[in-house]
């Protein structure tokens, strides 16, 4: 008990100082934008077809909220020349290439690769068989991403801790990132990576991985015997040792994994003391035991992550105003500081795709999940094949919840592709369009949509459950929401 007591104390401690005063080892300041340039040597493409691209200064992963900047690529000889210009340390992008008469868009790069200033980046493509090559200036840390998206594809990710719960020092994630923490390491000494990168790269999978054994911790605790959960703790102390966890400040807010994981530790110690983690316990530890960039981070995330599951939403998020400075921050709240608490659905009134007008009190005493889309926007259509889709059918069978997808195109021929095309959505659910208001609709200015997809749930009375909240941009998440609720 005395053992047990002692790690109890020991995780409490760095539940409370993890990040409070992290060190900045890699800090940016510049008064002036920050430039790079891509250019994209694409086989297999002619000169009828078309390459963009978009970027933002907010993690990829928080495309929910970030609004992308899209730029337009120039052809010259038959490459393709984009320029980029933005404020802060790095800029995160994709480059999506459409071809003449086809659709959708295909994504050449995806969004969790960033540029620095001063980046000049050769990019090879083969668009026959997706072969992507790098080259230039910045290209190393590209080939890095790359090389290390390949090697954690396809681990075990079970295999943390052995069959008595203590800690497996030889899992084969830890054995991956070992390697990437040597390669980077030597990368940076070389001067092939700044250290702004280096912290970068290896921010989010450190903390991608933590966060999966904080998620297995923080479940098996609830239940765990006395003698279990001595054992968890050590656990626990073993892993957040391993990494002496990366605190600096640009590359950690720039993760979403590590605010995931720093709000998995609150909810620990919450779990530990025998009290239940609801969303709003988690903002006092936030307000009072970290600070500056990490402090706001912290906050997005809880508001992304937790939505409508806020019983005091009005006043922690007027508290939370007052922390968050950010720029981009600032932005991303939009969305949660243009609704109330306990929400109304707006009461929509569209056509479907056979003309018909339908009503969201039509579908009264119904779980409704609602999606919100454009054609051509490669984040909506990958939403849509590997999220909702494959939702739709798990609960294909059940006739207490409906999938709706509201199209903003206000050329309605974009919205009718977009459903043959079974990218964006299929015939089987119900498509909605808001007509020629397009994005300016009533609905979407009600809930204070600023980029797409934007799912939410609506529901049986009416009311939003869940928006802005990052369980629903993952399919094992969705799936739990959604069962927890029709239950």
């Amino acid at each position: 008990m005395k053992h047990l007591f002692i790690a109890l104390t020991t995780l409490l401690y760095l539940l409370s100082t993890s990040n409070a005063h992290g060190k900045q080892s890699a800090t940016y300041k510049s008064d002036s934008l920050s430039k790079a340039d891509i250019t994209v040597l694409a086989q297999g493409i002619s000169a009828k077809d078309s390459l963009s691209a978009g970027y933002s200064t907010l993690m990829y992963k928080e495309s929910g909220t970030a609004e992308f900047i899209r730029v337009q690529a120039r052809r010259v000889n038959g490459k393709y020349h984009l320029s980029f210009a933005f404020s802060g340390p790095v800029a995160y992008v994709f480059i999506t290439l459409r071809r003449a008469g086809s659709d959708p868009e295909k994504q050449i790069l995806r969004p969790d690769f960033f540029v620095e200033n001063g980046d000049d980046i050769k990019v090879t493509v083969d668009t026959r068989s997706d072969d992507v090559r790098f080259s230039g200036k910045g290209a190393s840390k590209f080939n890095l991403i790359r090389d290390s998206k390949k090697a954690f594809k396809d681990l075990p990710y079970d295999d943390f801790f052995n069959s008595d719960l203590t800690f497996n020092s030889k899992n084969k994630e830890d054995v991956c990132l070992d390697s990437l923490k040597d390669e980077v390491a030597w990368r940076e000494k070389e001067k092939q990576l700044t250290p702004i990168a280096a912290h970068l790269l290896l921010t989010d999978q450190i903390y991608k991985l933590r966060g999966i054994e904080a998620g297995f911790i923080k479940t098996r605790l609830a239940k765990a015997t006395l003698k279990e959960k001595e054992t968890l703790i050590g656990s626990f102390e073993r892993f957040i040792d391993r990494d002496n966890l990366i605190t600096d400040t640009v590359a950690a807010v720039k993760s979403k994994m590590f605010a995931v994981f720093q709000l998995d530790l609150i909810r620990l110690s919450h779990i530990k003391a025998g009290s239940s983690p609801k969303p709003d316990a988690l903002f006092e530890p936030i307000f009072n035991n970290y600070k500056g960039l990490i402090r706001e981070r912290l906050l997005l995330q809880l508001f992304k992550r937790s939505g409508f599951g806020i019983q005091d939403y009005n006043n922690l998020l007027q508290r939370s105003m007052a922390y968050i400075k950010e720029p981009d921050y600032q932005i991303a709240m939009v969305p949660f500081q243009n609704r109330k608490s306990n929400m109304r659905a707006y009461p929509f009134e569209l056509p479907d795709a056979n003309g018909r007008t339908v009503r969201l009190s039509d579908l009264k005493g119904k779980l409704v999940l609602v999606d919100f889309w454009f054609y051509g926007c490669p984040h909506c259509s990958h939403y849509f094949r590997t999220v909702m889709q494959p939702v739709a059918e798990a609960f294909r069978d059940r006739s207490d919840i409906v999938f709706v997808t509201i199209n903003i195109d206000k050329d309605r021929s974009n919205w009718y592709k977009g459903i043959r095309s079974g990218e964006y959505t299929t015939a089987e659910l119900t498509n909605l369009n808001t007509g020629v208001s397009g994005g300016d609709h009533p609905a979407i200015k009600h809930y204070g949509i600023r980029s797409y997809p934007q799912p939410m749930m609506i529901g049986k009375k009416q009311d939003v459950l869940y928006f802005s909240d990052d369980r629903l941009m993952d399919k094992d998440s969705l799936i739990r929401l959604i069962q927890s609720e029709l239950e």
